[in-house]
Parts: structure tokens; sequence; C-alpha cells
């Protein structure tokens, strides 16, 4: 099934260049731009498969920053 929802993106059709593209947009907080929203579901899949983790800390790191 999970490759179903990988070969329905723009990946190279491997689940490591998913979890890369997702962990980066995860990372990043990305999932909300219109960029990453078609990817929305890809994320949410990986994360309750356990593939990806999200921390959190992209806002921190930004008030950091500014």
């Amino acid at each position: 099934m999970i490759f179903d929802y990988i070969n329905a993106y723009e990946t190279h059709k491997t689940l490591e260049t998913a979890i890369a593209l997702c962990q980066f947009l995860l990372d990043t907080d990305q999932t909300g731009t219109h960029e990453g929203r078609q990817y929305k579901t890809l994320c949410n899949y990986l994360l309750l498969e356990g593939c990806l983790y999200d921390v959190g800390a992209w806002d921190a790191y930004m008030e950091l920053e500014s």
C-alpha cells in the first residue's frame, strides 16, 4: 500500500527518496505551503508508519534567527 502512495507523487518512486523528501518537508515546516501541501498525505502516512519523525523544532529555530 505504501508504494501506491509513493508512485502517486513526484519522487524517484523509491521508499528512500519519499522518506527523504517528506522528512525535509517536515523539518522545514513546508507541509502547509502551496508546494508542500501536495505531499501532506504522503508525509502523514509515512509518519504513521514510523518512517519519519517530527520534532517541531523549525519554529523555535526561526525565532532564534530573527
